[in-house]
């Protein structure tokens, strides 16, 4: 596909990256004579309306933003052979590449893309968008440090008027390893739940894994749900005790028991981000040194286009038992009440229909249906 021209103007270059749902290429906007990069459905999935209608709130939803910290938008469209958007190309790498490459970060960095991050995120809450799906590879830092947000596929516009769920009522989109609790059962979510995200993402960069790990997405969900993550200083020392607090409070399964906004996390990450380390007589050399040390670290080479989990290592909290089970019980407890409530029903009327000398004709039986299946984007 490299040296397609799409929508008569963006000629594609390298393929940058390959989801479920799309690819994402660097091109250059003939028209313009400049850089882009050009996120394009899979031909098959041109016909199905859920994903053509979460590119258009990409597009609308970072169109309204225009932030220093998030991905811009340039175009967007749908024509006969394409379905495309078009974006700001950040010549940078993302985190999870980071993380794959060098491993967890200095303190320091880590605590400053943080704060870039809640940035981003409180210019979206600000205008009603809730990300939904916060993880290392939808955050790109740039050559100079400047990190973006990308990635708005599943924004949830909260103060749209008449805006429709693209999702059934109670199903579940976002990626396992960052999802907090009350998205990973379907309920409705707010920007705290884009926060326990970014307590996910910044326990990552520091430790270089996620909080939570597990042989499957429905045994790391049900973590998320009941298991608290091991502290950050079981991991290393060098973390403050002011970062492992605001961590654990970015990772409270309850969203009341969070920050209330990403500007008050951001301002806890400045103060945390000018304290000086124990030890240190000249603190701003010191940080220099340990991002030099860490962005010069000898790596393996890693091709454009490379692949990179989100979840690298197996460092994290894990469990034996039989996975999934916290997750069904909160999925079906409402159920389990109903179900109760009719079989108790069904037992009076039969007790009535013996008395007045019914035989096989007892009470009309009740099925039951279950929550149907849950729609879960783990990429």
């Amino acid at each position: 596909m490299s040296g397609n021209v799409v929508g008569g103007r963006y000629r594609l270059q390298q393929q940058l990256g390959r989801g479920g749902t799309a690819s994402v290429w660097r091109a250059r906007d003939t028209r313009l004579d400049r850089n882009a990069a050009v996120k394009l459905l899979h031909p098959v999935r041109r016909a199905d309306p859920v994903a053509l209608e979460r590119l258009r709130r990409e597009a609308h939803s970072v169109a309204r933003l225009e932030h220093r910290n998030i991905v811009g938008v340039y175009d967007f469209d749908v024509i006969d052979d394409a379905a495309y958007l078009v974006m700001e190309l950040v010549e940078g790498r993302s985190v999870s590449e980071l993380l794959a490459l060098r491993g967890p970060m200095p303190v320091e960095l880590a605590v400053s893309v943080a704060a870039q991050i809640c940035d981003a995120l409180g210019a979206a809450h600000a205008a009603g968008i809730v990300h939904r799906d916060i993880k290392p590879s939808n955050i790109l830092i740039g050559p100079s440090g400047v990190v973006k947000v990308c990635d708005f596929g599943l924004v949830r516009m909260q103060q749209a008027a008449g805006d429709t769920a693209l999702t059934g009522t109670g199903a579940v989109v976002g990626s396992c390893h960052y999802m907090a609790p009350e998205q990973a059962v379907g309920q409705w979510v707010d920007g705290r739940s884009d926060l326990y995200a970014l307590g996910c993402v910044l326990y990552m960069m520091l430790v270089g894994a996620p909080p939570f790990n597990g042989a499957t997405a429905m045994h790391i969900l049900d973590l998320h749900l009941d298991e608290p993550p091991v502290p950050l200083r079981a991991h290393r020392d060098d973390v403050p005790p002011e970062l492992q607090q605001l961590v654990a409070e970015l990772l409270a399964k309850d969203r009341t028991d969070r920050p209330a906004t990403a500007r008050s996390v951001r301002d806890r990450l400045t103060a945390i981000g000018r304290r000086p380390a124990a030890g240190d007589t000249n603190q701003p050399t010191a940080e220099l040194s340990a991002v030099v040390a860490w962005r010069t670290r000898p790596t393996a080479s890693l091709p454009p286009g490379t692949a990179v989990s989100d979840d690298l290592g197996t460092t994290g909290r894990h469990r034996t038992v039989a996975p999934g089970v916290a997750w069904y019980r909160r999925r079906v407890s409402g159920w389990v009440t109903v179900l109760a409530a009719v079989a108790l029903v069904t037992a009076v009327l039969a007790a009535i229909a013996l008395a007045g000398g019914e035989t096989a004709r007892a009470a009309e039986s009740f099925t039951g249906t279950l929550p149907g299946p849950v729609a879960e984007s783990l990429g």
